[in-house]
Formats: structure tokens, sequence, C-alpha cells
């Protein structure tokens, strides 16, 4: 009998310690709830706001532009600048001299009064910024949960023990909400993230051979072989020029370059060469040893949303770091970590509460 009583004595302090437990976990959300929702309206919202106004074009910290040097390095190809206000490219002053376009000769390209380039990635980034600021608003405007039991109302019957009615239980379902937002909030800035740190696939509908610059663009009005792509690599605003050629019935309109697939004679040395340009194209594209690439593209025949088919005769590609894009890349960066840390600590506490 004394051993029973002993036994019982055991699982009884071994419930208390587990209720001890219990309750200083959900002490221990309830003070990380309020971290979380003090941290998002003091830090990670207006961080998330400033990044917004830098990228936006009609905002007011936009009246600042950045000049941006578009030089290719140890040569002449291209050298002149660029103003970026937002998400627009504007001033554009280049000087281009390239082999394929007015014979080698050089050639002045400049932005038409009132034109200018729009980086659709910065707008897209823009988008996800606001979808994030505006579902971490909801949590600081929300307020945390006590787990001091509410004063029941006098139509309440004393019997009616819903699950909602417990301060706990209302705890947990306020943690869980903010939980999934922040963890959706998350994964949208991650999103975003990617797409200012990484080039726009070949697939995208924003640049060359989906989208082809308008000569218009230009004053004066830029060649038609001429295509210019704008977009963000990483911090950094890349040119990507190219001269293109339009082909008449699968054929070049002059006999300089000839459609491969229609050539017969095709010697294994020149199979060699294309694959030895290319690759070398890729390493150096992979290793970014210089800002300016001069990449071979030449054995392609692209068929533009016109319904032309044109072929790539001289390609430049030029990156031009960006102070303002890089510190903000940089911020938003820090609000990813924030961000993660918190989704980390609701984690284990969720988890703790759970078992």
């Amino acid at each position: 009998m004394k051993s029973i009583f002993i036994s019982e004595d055991i699982n009884l302090r071994s419930d208390a310690v587990k209720q001890k437990e219990h309750l200083s976990s959900q002490r221990e959300l309830v003070l990380n709830l309020q971290d979380v929702r003090s941290l998002l309206i003091n830090s990670i919202i207006p961080s998330l706001e400033f990044c917004r106004d830098r990228f936006s074009t009609s905002s007011t910290e936009c009246s600042a532009n950045y000049r941006l040097p578009i030089s290719s390095a140890g040569s002449e190809a291209i050298k002149g600048t660029v103003t970026r206000c937002g998400s627009s490219l504007e001033k554009l002053d280049i000087i281009v001299k390239l082999h394929k376009i007015n014979r080698g000769s050089s050639i002045r390209l400049r932005y038409a009064e009132s034109e200018a380039s729009h980086m659709n990635q910065i707008i897209d980034c823009v988008s996800f910024i606001t979808e994030i600021t505006e579902a971490l608003q909801r949590i600081g405007d929300t307020s945390i949960p006590s787990l001091e039991p509410t004063c029941p109302s006098e139509h309440t019957n004393n019997n009616d023990n819903m699950e909602t009615d417990k301060p706990e239980a209302l705890l947990f379902s306020s943690a869980r909400l903010i939980h999934f937002t922040i963890l959706e909030a998350l994964s949208s800035l991650r999103s975003a993230l990617r797409v200012i740190k990484d080039p726009p696939s070949p697939e995208s509908k924003f640049i060359f051979p989906q989208c082809v610059s308008a000569p218009e663009l230009f004053s004066p009005p830029a060649s038609k072989e001429l295509v210019v792509d704008w977009y963000i690599w990483d911090g950094s605003v890349v040119m990507d020029l190219r001269v293109i050629q339009y082909l008449q019935h699968g054929s070049a309109s002059s006999g300089e370059i000839h459609n491969h697939e229609d050539s017969k004679e095709d010697t294994s040395s020149s199979k060699f060469k294309n694959i030895w340009d290319r690759g070398l194209a890729i390493i150096n594209q992979s290793l970014d040893l210089d800002n300016h690439q001069v990449l071979n593209e030449t054995d392609g025949v692209y068929t533009l949303p016109s319904g032309d088919q044109v072929k790539v005769v001289e390609r430049v590609r030029i990156k031009s770091q960006d102070p303002s894009l890089i510190s903000t890349k940089a911020k938003l960066e820090a609000c990813e970590s924030a961000l993660g840390s918190m989704v980390r600590n609701l984690d284990t506490l969720l988890e703790c509460l759970c078992n």
C-alpha cells in the first residue's frame, strides 16, 4: 500500500511539473509574440517601406537620381552614362562603336525627350514588398491575447466550455495565425530578392527575342538592327546590346553571315570554334571576371513577335554597379534574416505547446 501512495504522489508531482512547464511555455510565447509585434512595427515594416520607396518611381525618395557609368572596360565599344530613378532609366547618352553596325564607325545613342526604359524586375519587386508590408501590418494592428481569463458575459452559460473561450486556446490560434503570416511574408520576400539578384530567363517576355526596343525610343531614331535590353543582376544594372540581322526566306540578307541550318558545308573546325566560343562565354559569365563581356551568339535564329526571323551578329553586355541597389538589397536581406529568426522561434514554441 505504501508503494502505491508513493507512486501516486510521484505522478501528481510529475503532472504539476508538466503544468508549470506548459504555463511557462505559454508565457514565453506571449513574450515572444509581443517582441515579434514590436520588431515588426519599429524595424521591419519601416525598412520594407524604405526599400519600396527607393524602388518606386513616383515616390519622393526618388528625387535623387543615380547616374551610372555604362562603359566597356579595355575597349571603346560602349562609353557613356544613364540615370536610374526608381524603376526607370532616363537620360541615356552613350557612344557605341561595334564592328557590325554603321561599318564600325561610332554612333551616339540618346533617349528622346520624355522617353525612358522601365525595369520590370524592380516593378515586380515593388509589388512583392507592398504585399509583404500589408500582411505584416495586420500583425502590427493585432493585439496579443493575454493568459488572464476573460470575464464571462452575463448571457454566457457557465456550463458552456467552448474551446475558443479559453485564453490558452485564443493564444494558440493567434500564434498560429501570426506564424503563418510571417512564413508567407518570408516566402514572398525571398521571391523578391531572387527577382533582383538573378538575371531574367531567356524566355522572359521583357527581353530579346520576346521584346525588341523601339527605334523611336532614341533621338535620332536608332537602327532597327540595334536591340538594347536593361535588367538587374545582383545589385548591378546590366545593359545587354545586340546587333541583329534580319533574314529573308531562311537566309541572311547579306552574304557575310549564313544561316547554319541551311549551310550544307560545315567543317569540323568551324563546329569546334562555335562550341569553343560558346563555352568560353559561359565560363566568363560564371566567373564574372569583368564588367564587359563580348558574347558569341551567332549560331541561333530567333523569331521576333512580329514574325521576322533574325540572327544575332554581335553582342556586348555591360554591368554597372549601383550603390543604391546594393544597399537596398542588403536591407531586404536583413529583413529576410529577421523574419527567418521569428519563424524558427515560433516553430520551437508551438512545438513545445503541442507536445
